[in-house]
């Protein structure tokens, strides 16, 4: 086989950290990203990251990282991730421009080539997408340019969380390659096998299971966020239970587990949410009901309500108000529908004085809202909320708060 020459098209908060890790495993790695002021950070290295171990790994494979807006420039290598935006639109359904815009692109860099390049679909799309739109694409620039080009078109998807993109990139449970034969994988199932610890399991599907199975198990993951704030809703009319015993006892039957099986806050940030808007598309579009995912949303958007009322209702007298903990999981700066902001703004509407906090944002990422300047200042509130996850900001200061509700 000849040497692999990866490339990472995308440089954000999942194709940057790919692009690190890959480099640490001894690839020389190309990443792409039209952003010039991005690029121009990654090279002088100016830039800096909230993600855990992504500063370090940039610091330390320099030597291994190359960063370009030109695709011309990234010609010469055999694979490329992309990873790039797939927005919502406004019927739920993922928009395909820029990916399509990418792989055009990348097609009139390689012309005069006439060597093997794989293309690997990162970006999150919808059931049919790679077969129906992308092939296409592919395939008539081949035949037009009548090209000696041999293009795989692959999809594997990561399955990330924030704050833990580096872990997560090399201790998957799973390594997903949707692809149209085993043997067009072969030099991402060798990269993936230098980058992953242990020997996660690999399952080769074609291109639209793959596309399925990724909507699927983020819609799986919400559902039960969803059942598991749902135990929550059934102990406030039942006195005397606790909804946290009550969830972990059943995660303990290994048929249901107990990961995401905590009530709380709801689910939010870039991915959840959307892609259970995108299996309620897809559904409707094919003439099913996705019954489940639309139970899944209803839950999930009653939830700022419940927490705004019980606390009028546990804490009448209240009126200064501060909520700890604004992005919508720890350990990064992504607020994509957090329901801190949206419980916030249920008490401003209602007369409430609010004032937020969290160590990674600031009033000039939501002008909007005021925000403590001192994590100290919380002691002149009258109340403090806080979501479970960012209970390790004010592990030394409970004592000092006159009324705290943990959610």
């Amino acid at each position: 086989m000849s040497e692999i020459k990866p490339c990472v098209v995308g440089l954000g908060k999942l194709g940057l950290p790919l692009a690190a890790v890959i480099a640490d495993a001894g690839f020389y790695t190309i990443g792409i990203d039209k952003n010039i002021s991005h690029v121009k950070n990654l090279i002088e290295g100016k830039f800096s990251s909230p993600e855990p171990e992504l500063n370090q790994l940039l610091d330390g494979n320099k030597s291994n990282l190359e960063f370009t807006t030109d695709f011309y420039l990234a010609r010469e290598c055999n694979i490329y991730f992309l990873i790039v935006p797939t927005p919502s639109n406004a019927d739920g359904n993922y928009d395909n421009q820029f990916l399509i815009k990418v792989i055009t692109e990348l097609l009139y860099s390689w012309d005069d080539s006439s060597c093997e390049k794989t293309l690997v679909i990162v970006s999150t799309v919808m059931p049919g997408t790679c077969k129906d739109v992308f092939m296409p694409i592919v395939d008539n620039h081949l035949v037009k340019n009548r090209s000696k080009l041999k293009i795989h078109l692959l999809y594997s998807p990561e399955f990330i969380a924030l704050g833990s993109v580096v872990y997560n990139l090399r201790n998957p449970d799973v390594t997903l390659i949707g692809c149209d034969g085993p043997s067009s994988a072969n030099v991402l199932l060798d990269i993936l096998e230098r980058i992953t610890c242990g020997k996660p399991e690999t399952q080769i599907l074609s291109l639209t299971e793959a596309e399925v199975v990724k909507l699927m198990v983020n819609c799986f993951v919400t559902m039960k966020i969803s059942f598991a704030n749902f135990i929550g809703e059934i102990c406030e009319v039942l006195p005397g239970t606790d909804k946290y015993k009550i969830s972990k006892a059943l995660g303990m039957d290994t048929r249901i587990g107990g990961k995401y099986l905590r009530p709380g806050l709801g689910f939010a940030g870039p991915c959840f949410p959307r892609d259970n808007t995108a299996l309620i598309a897809f559904a409707r579009k094919e003439g099913l009901k996705a019954s489940l995912g639309l139970a899944t949303d209803e839950i999930n958007h009653r939830q700022p309500m419940n927490v705004f009322n019980r606390i009028k209702k546990e804490y009448p007298h209240v009126k200064k108000i501060v909520i700890m903990g604004v992005t919508y999981k720890p350990h990064t700066p992504v607020f994509e529908q957090s329901q801190t902001l949206l419980i916030a703004d249920l008490f401003i509407n209602n007369g409430f004085e609010v004032r937020l906090y969290d160590s990674l944002l600031s009033k000039k990422d939501l002008p909007q809202f005021e925000f403590l300047n001192s994590i100290d200042e919380i002691t002149d509130s009258d109340f403090v909320l806080i979501s479970k996850e960012f209970e390790f900001l004010i592990s030394n200061l409970h004592n000092k708060i006159k009324n705290l509700l943990v959610i």
